[in-house]
């Protein structure tokens, strides 16, 4: 009887909830879970199937448009930058050295603002890195240094402790491009506006639903009930069989 309860009340959490993103990145997911959280809006992560993991986001019914509006406001699910695997996975013609290079650099831009991305109250990262071309190819061309802007988002209240880790930010960028200084690594932060708190608002297609979950559950709380009264009268009747040459008369 519990396992049949226990099932009706997922079946009835499930019908309220609602799919708002699918086929996200975890760090994707995060965040789209991080600011519905914020909002007001209960939102739940979910691994998707396929050998690739990805990630759907859930909300409740009745809140799924106020998700919906809030993400297209905040420009999420943001883009995730291409990296090595995506700029040279794509089995093209062999390039020449100076689109080698450039692919080069976008793909090391794409993988530092990934790893940019992990830094805690870091909402999204992208950086840009100018750095002079490998001999000989350098030698037909006016001797540059090597350079990088770095551009973070931060989630709101969380300025100041990303402000404080910006040395460590420079040395991280510096020591993953050959030549660049850490001097010359610009960071740029940017502090996201604090979510509106948003207040769901029941629609009649999610009303509508209660009344079939709350019926789902009733139904199965009584079909669990009758069927262990059953097993048990069942059970008692040939457990406690009547004494042999006893004769029941009526007083």
């Amino acid at each position: 009887m519990k396992r049949l309860l226990l099932a009706a009340l997922v079946l009835s959490v499930n019908l309220c909830r609602q799919t708002i993103q699918h086929g996200l990145y975890e760090a994707q997911a995060n965040e789209i879970e991080t600011l519905l959280h914020s909002a007001g809006i209960t939102a739940r992560k979910a691994r998707e199937g396929g050998r690739d993991a990805r990630y759907s986001v859930e909300v409740p019914d009745e809140s799924a448009s106020a998700a919906l509006k809030l993400l297209n406001d905040h420009g999420l699910p943001r883009e995730r930058p291409p990296g090595f695997g995506e700029v040279f996975g794509k089995g093209s013609m062999v390039p020449t050295a100076i689109e080698e290079n450039a692919l080069f650099l976008h793909a090391l831009s794409g993988e530092l603002g990934r790893t940019l991305a992990g830094v805690e109250g870091v909402v999204s990262a992208r950086v840009h890195v100018v750095a002079p071309p490998s001999a000989p190819l350098s030698a037909l061309r006016a001797p540059t240094r090597a350079r990088a802007s770095v551009l973070l988002k931060v989630r709101h209240g969380e300025l100041d402790a990303v402000h404080q880790r910006r040395l460590e930010i420079q040395a991280l960028v510096a020591g993953s491009v050959e030549g660049l200084d850490a001097q010359q690594v610009s960071v740029m932060l940017s502090e996201l506006p604090v979510p509106p708190v948003v207040t769901p608002v029941v629609t009649a297609h999610s009303s509508a639903q209660w009344p079939l979950a709350i019926a789902a559950a009733i139904v199965a709380a009584l079909s669990g009930t009758l069927a262990f009264l059953f097993l048990r009268l069942r059970r008692l009747q040939q457990g406690a069989p009547a004494p042999e040459g006893t004769a029941i008369t009526a007083p």
